[in-house]
């Protein structure tokens, strides 16, 4: 159901969405929709967070794809655009994102 909804409003737009519009297209009874999101904000939050765990869950999935420890995992996503500044003495070659030109 919060799928679907979802569809509906990222095609049509939070605000201008009324409820009919995702309890037609879920096809679930106006009844049940109210049972479970008692207004539309509730609706939108339960997409909100649905959007959230989708964008965790691929976040952690690919984390965990590139490094086998934790750290490894934290700092891997970074890597392609870090690399070790020839002239940084001071901190032992920490990497960095290199300088504008």
């Amino acid at each position: 159901m919060v799928r679907k909804a979802q569809d509906v409003f990222y095609r049509s737009g939070f605000h201008v969405t009324e409820m009919d519009k995702p309890v037609r297209e879920t096809g679930v009874s106006k009844t049940s929709m109210y049972k479970q999101f008692r207004t539309k904000d509730d609706l939108i939050i339960a997409v909100l967070q649905l959007r959230d765990e989708n964008f965790r869950n691929g976040l952690y999935g690919r984390m965990e794809g590139l490094s086998d420890t934790p750290a490894g995992q934290l700092i891997a996503p970074y890597l392609p655009n870090l690399k070790a500044h020839p002239s940084d003495k001071n901190c032992g070659g920490v990497m960095h994102r290199p300088r504008a030109t």
